[in-house]
């Protein structure tokens, strides 16, 4: 018993002193100073807007200035951007250039043929009638009697619609008219 009663002393004892013992922890420690901290972190993913906007333009062209930046608030019908125009001003310019032709050309066959045009027109009909009667008298090729009797009838048919005009030149003349309008209208 007395073996017993030391063991367990002796027990007791390692037990304490293992508890009861002290320990010194070491700490590293290092200076402050200023300087610029860089981190990065790369990842995958996909990032999608809260609201998906599809934005409309009622003329096509090239952005000459932003009027508004990334995260502003607008209201609907704001100005977002403004457009480079002179390519349009040249196409305005041009749709006018077309309109005041179609005018000319339609007033053109109200008022009928100028004196030069029909001496024009007469003009190449003779040189085509006298052209066709030379080919038929010096033994041309058949091609180019062919030839002559279709500079002729061409000819005929020009003076033809200088001298009278169709109901279909002026309805041509007149859609060509509202043509130009309606495209002067949609550039503007």
């Amino acid at each position: 018993m007395r073996h017993r009663f030391w063991a367990v002393l002796l027990v007791a004892a390692l037990a304490l002193a293992a508890c009861g013992g002290t320990t010194t922890a070491t700490t590293t420690t290092a200076a402050v100073r200023r300087g610029d901290l860089t981190q990065s972190v790369s990842g995958s993913g996909q990032i999608k807007p809260a609201q998906d906007i599809d934005l409309s333009f009622g003329t096509a062209g090239t952005i000459a200035q932003v009027l508004v930046k990334e995260g502003d608030k607008v209201q609907q019908g704001a100005r977002l951007a403004v457009l480079e125009t002179s390519d349009l001003d040249q196409q305005v310019l041009q749709a006018e250039a077309n309109l005041k032709s179609a005018q000319a050309a339609l007033q053109s066959l109200k008022d009928g043929p100028k004196e030069t045009d029909l001496r024009s027109a007469e003009a190449q009909l003779a040189a085509a009638q006298a052209q066709l009667n030379q080919a038929v008298k010096g033994n041309a090729r058949g091609t180019d009697v062919a030839s002559a009797q279709a500079q002729l009838k061409a000819a005929q048919a020009d003076l033809a619609a200088l001298k009278n005009p169709t109901a279909a030149d002026l309805s041509a003349a007149q859609l060509r008219l509202t043509q130009a309008q309606a495209h002067l209208q949609s550039t503007r």
